[in-house]
C-alpha cells in the first residue's frame, strides 16, 4: 500500500495511465489510412496501398532511426507519413501535411480519459499533494484537457531527457522542489515508469490496467494496482 502521508508529489504517466492513447491512436491511423486510399485512387502514379497497421509500423521504424533520436513525437509522426507516401510513389508534400495535421487534430480532440483519471487527480490535489505529468509522448496536460488537474507537464523531448533515463525524474524533482523520498510515480510501463522512477529514488507504483506480465529481469514492483481508484485505498 502507499503511505500517502509521506507523499508531497505524485508524478504520473499519461498514455495508458491517464488516457486511452492506444484506442485514440488506432482510430486516428484508420482515418489517415482512408485518406491515403482516397489519394491513391485519384493518382495514376501511386501503387499499392497503406493500412493503419503499416502506418503504425512506419512510425516505429522512423523513431528507431539514429537521425530521429532527438526528434519530437510530432516530427517523427510527420516523417512516418512522408515515408508512407514515398513507398507508394506519392510525391506530394501538401498531402502529407494535410494528413499529418488531421491526424494530430483528431488525436487530441478524441483523446479519452480513463474514468478514474480526473477523480484521482482531484483527490490527490485536494490532499495538498502536487501533481506532475511525466511523458515520453507529446500530450501535455493542457492538450489532454487536464490543465486544471495537473500542476506541471514534463514532456521528454522538451526536457531533453527520455524515460527510462532516471535523470528525467531528477529534473522533475528539482523543478517541483520535492525530495525523491517524498515523491511517488505511477505509470503503466514496468521499465520506463516503475524501474526508472525507483532508480531515481522515488517510490513507484505499477498501474496494470490490462493484466500485463511483469518482466522477469526486473525486481518486482512494490505496489501493483489495476486502477487509480485502487491506488487511493
Amino acid at each position: 500500500m502507499i503511505d500517502w502521508g509521506a507523499v508531497k508529489l505524485v508524478t504520473v504517466d499519461g498514455d495508458g495511465t491517464l488516457w486511452d492513447f492506444e484506442s485514440t491512436m488506432r482510430n486516428a491511423l484508420v482515418r489517415s489510412a482512408e485518406q491515403f486510399a482516397v489519394r491513391i485512387a485519384s493518382s495514376a502514379g501511386a501503387a499499392s496501398s497503406i493500412t493503419a497497421l503499416e502506418l503504425r509500423r512506419l512510425r516505429d521504424e522512423v523513431a528507431a532511426r539514429p537521425e530521429y533520436a532527438n526528434s519530437s513525437m510530432e516530427e517523427i509522426r510527420r516523417a512516418s507519413f512522408a515515408e508512407a507516401a514515398r513507398r507508394i510513389g506519392l510525391d506530394d508534400a501538401d498531402f502529407v501535411d494535410t494528413v499529418y495535421r488531421d491526424y494530430m487534430e483528431y488525436r487530441f480532440r478524441h483523446l479519452a480519459h480513463f474514468p478514474d483519471a480526473r477523480p484521482f487527480l482531484t483527490r490527490v490535489r485536494e490532499a495538498g499533494i502536487l501533481v506532475a505529468l511525466v511523458t515520453n509522448g507529446n500530450t501535455t496536460a493542457a492538450k489532454a484537457g487536464l490543465a486544471d488537474d495537473i500542476d506541471e507537464s514534463f514532456v521528454a523531448h522538451a526536457v531533453g531527457l527520455k524515460k527510462p533515463d532516471p535523470r528525467l525524474y531528477h529534473h522533475v524533482l528539482t523543478r517541483m522542489g520535492v525530495a525523491a523520498d517524498c515523491a511517488l510515480h505511477i505509470g503503466d510501463d514496468p521499465t520506463e515508469d516503475v524501474d526508472a522512477a525507483r532508480r531515481a529514488g522515488l517510490a513507484a507504483a505499477w498501474l496494470d490496467r490490462t493484466g500485463g506480465v511483469w518482466p522477469a529481469e526486473l525486481a518486482p514492483a512494490a505496489c501493483r494496482f489495476t486502477s487509480l481508484d485502487e491506488c487511493l485505498r
